[in-house]
Parts: structure tokens; sequence; C-alpha cells
């Protein structure tokens, strides 16, 4: 993700568009939305100073070895997804790296990052199918990490997990 998070950076300052990619990401530390973690909702998200620390991102700036990002409280209570690194300042934009499962749904990213249990979840789950490109026209491709270690009964549940997404696809 880090490194995603900083190719996306790079484009968008050498590109001509401001934000040609899109990560999200759909796992147990993603919140559902940004009233979840100032309210103290979200165990992995802890309040610092300035913010509540994100427990999924480093500092994506090369030059940055152990920032890390924070989602400042002005922007947090205002509902504006940003993260910012408290060691050189870099800033994340929701529009590079969508916080919550909220913003995933109503502006889906072109790149979401989840595990396969948070896929099977959620193909039985209709209002979230738009946040996981699960439509013909925009699903390109799946990517399966570390592939070698699916075998035995979890290669099983993964292969029927891709059949019941194909099917989902319509195709």
């Amino acid at each position: 993700l880090r490194t995603l998070v900083g190719y996306a950076l790079r484009l968008r300052t050498t590109g001509s568009t401001p934000d040609p990619v899109s990560l999200a990401t759909w796992f147990g530390p993603t919140p559902a939305s940004a009233r979840m973690v100032y309210e103290g909702k979200m165990d992995t998200w802890h309040k610092v100073a300035g913010g509540y620390g994100c427990p999924f991102l480093q500092c994506p700036a090369e030059e940055c070895e152990d920032g890390s990002m924070i989602w400042p409280d002005q922007q947090l209570r205002a509902g504006i997804e940003l993260l910012r690194c408290t060691s050189c300042g870099t800033e994340v934009p929701g529009t590079i790296l969508r916080l919550t499962r909220d913003s995933a749904r109503s502006e889906p990213a072109r790149v979401m990052l989840t595990t396969t249990e948070s896929l099977n979840r959620q193909l039985a789950s209709p209002g979230n199918l738009r946040a996981f490109g699960v439509n013909p026209a925009s699903l390109r491709a799946v990517l399966l990490d570390e592939v070698h270690t699916y075998e035995g009964t979890t290669g099983a549940q993964n292969a029927y997990l891709l059949r019941r997404l194909r099917h989902a696809l319509g195709r």
C-alpha cells in the first residue's frame, strides 16, 4: 500500500490530471466512516497529538523513513479524508486514498486492496459491490498476492470465491 500510494502521489505531480490513480482499502482497520474514528469506535486508530494515527500506512515519501501518518483532527471532524506525515508533512488526500468504507462506496477507487475474506463477505452485500468494482464495465483484473499459499481448503475456498465473482459479473 505504501508503495502504491507513493506512485500515485508521484503520478499526481507529473501527470496532466490531478488524481490519475485512486486507491481504497477494505479490511479490519478500514473504518466505516470518519465519525467511527473520532468517536473512538475503531480500536486500531489511536489518538495521538493532532489527530488519529493510521494503523495501516507509513509515510509514502521515499526520503521519509519512519513517518507516521495521522488523520488530523480538523479534517477528521469536517469529514475530509486526508493523511499527513508527522515527520515530513507529506499529505495523502482522500482523492488518492479512500480512508473509509463510506467513501469507497460513494466514490469507488480504481484499485481496491482487500482480503479474500472481505471480498467474499461483500459479494453477499449488494450495497458494497460498487466499491469493489463488481460491475462488468469496470472490473478489469483481480490480483491474488501470495497465490502459492492458496492450496488445500484455502485454495478450494478461493476458487469458489472467484467463481462467485465471475457469476456476479455475468461473465
